[in-house]
């Protein structure tokens, strides 16, 4: 059975138009990373899963294709990943794919923006796992 917090993520996902830093914290938090209130209530700081501890703000997953990959990188290892956009139906549409270990397409999403589409492949993924 699949996550709520998963199928939520995917829907999110696929109703994005672009960056969203609401669904950069959301996907942060599920892979592990942890926010600390200063008590003060003037920034917050994130901590990533190896305990590194970074600004008040999540890494740009949904707005940085470096960002996204680095994610698929951690979640999947090893892993084997494509970015690009559509020839046809409709041109220009960004599309990503993760391979399996051994070459075959596993995961496959489309979406507004090539960071988008990944972190959907990836979502989508785990979804089916």
């Amino acid at each position: 059975m699949t996550a709520p917090l998963t199928l939520d993520l995917i829907e999110r996902l696929r109703e994005a138009a672009g960056g969203n830093r609401e669904l950069d914290a959301a996907l942060a938090l599920h892979f592990g990373w942890m926010i600390y209130d200063d008590g003060m209530g003037v920034m917050d700081r994130w901590e990533d899963p190896d305990g590194k501890v970074g600004a008040g703000v999540p890494p740009p997953f949904s707005s940085s294709l470096d960002a996204a990959l680095e994610l698929v990188h951690r979640v999947l290892p090893g892993q084997a990943t494509a970015v690009g956009d559509m020839a046809f139906d409709p041109p220009g549409k960004p599309w990503a794919c993760i391979w399996t270990k051994g070459g075959s397409p596993k995961f496959h999403g489309e979406a507004p923006t090539a960071p988008l589409a990944l972190l959907l492949a990836l979502m989508m993924g785990l979804e089916k796992e």
